[in-house]
């Protein structure tokens, strides 16, 4: 190969990179942001909220709610403080290409990323190796890892 010619091919590889970096730091800020505007306008369920209160079980119904709300307050200041953990690259049966951005817990919607969390099937190909063979479907298509790049 001529200097030039690896000169191009490194040109070439430096933009595929530059994109693959602002689109992934573009993921990151959507998330952080999503989650952190979520967690300003979180509102807590209420004992008010129950139907009906029984006398026996409303501590518990209470303390159950009460979890859930904490739960949901710690996973939204976990995605502020590490938005996505991977960015994986899966190609479908035809060659095409798809992102999907693994985070920690559960990832806000509509943030136009396909986005999962770690602990979800979809998420657990972030702990297989580069190269690993999976196959999967995801809305009728089968998907098969194609490479993997760690942040």
């Amino acid at each position: 190969m001529t200097r030039t010619a690896q000169s191009a091919s490194q040109d070439v590889r430096e933009l595929e990179l530059d994109e693959i970096a602002r689109d992934a730091l573009h993921c990151i800020e959507i998330v952080a942001n999503t989650a952190e505007s979520l967690l300003h306008g979180h509102r807590s369920g209420k004992p008010e909220s129950f139907a009906t209160v029984n006398t026996w079980t409303s501590g518990a119904q209470v303390e159950n709610l009460k979890a859930i709300n904490e739960s949901e307050r710690a996973a939204l200041t976990e995605l502020i403080g590490q938005p996505v953990i991977a960015r994986v690259d899966l190609a479908d049966e035809n060659g095409v290409v798809e992102t999907v951005f693994i985070t920690r817990s559960t990832p806000p919607s509509n943030t136009g990323y396909r986005i999962a969390s770690y602990r979800s099937f979809l998420g657990s190909i972030a702990a297989r190796d580069v190269g690993d063979d999976l196959s999967l479907r995801i809305g009728g298509c089968r998907l098969q890892r194609r490479q993997s790049s760690r942040q």
